[in-house]
């Protein structure tokens, strides 16, 4: 019997725990777009009044901001040096791909992002002026869905997983 009651609380406690980080993933996209909205205001600052290259830009810009900005940069910095040769629109795609491919944000994240980049690597200062505000304003809305999102699925996804954890014990006992 004391087997039974130890399974069962392991179970409901495993199927809350899905939950819980079901409902963790959403904050974490929630995190990477605020965190990317702050990197996106350091390579304005970099690219627009310090006029920097774009490659020095993103440098610059790794040392003015912290967690997903920075490991962007840093991804940048990396891939930078291995896809050299091709130019700055290809080592921001590869970094674009490796930094959304854990499964935390959207396809719609990555696409707004890869687009900054494509217009970036292409035009002058106006255009790439046009294109950080333009970018600034669907990161902006993209943030507000995703809390929107933290806030309405965020709750079910706990409550999903201990419903299904009880239904579970209900179920096997």
């Amino acid at each position: 019997m004391e087997v039974k009651a130890v399974g069962a609380v392991l179970l409901l406690l495993g199927c809350t725990a899905m939950g819980i980080g079901k409902s963790g993933k959403l904050y974490l996209r929630e995190r990477r777009l605020r965190d990317l909205q702050e990197l996106l205001q350091a390579l304005r600052t970099e690219i627009l009044y310090r006029q920097t290259p774009l490659e020095q830009a993103m440098t610059g810009s790794a040392l003015c901001v912290e967690g997903g900005g920075k490991a962007f940069c840093q991804l940048f910095q990396s891939r930078s040096e291995l896809f050299c040769w091709e130019g700055f629109d290809r080592c921001w795609e590869e970094c674009c791909d490796a930094f959304f491919s854990d499964g935390v944000s959207r396809y719609r994240d990555r696409e707004v992002w890869l687009r900054l980049g494509r217009q970036l690597g292409h035009g002058g200062l106006s255009q790439q002026e046009a294109a950080l505000d333009h970018c600034d304003f669907q990161l902006q809305g993209l943030e507000q869905e995703a809390a929107e999102e933290r806030k309405s699925r965020g709750r079910m996804y706990v409550t999903v997983g201990i419903c299904c954890g009880v239904f579970l014990n209900v179920l096997l006992l």
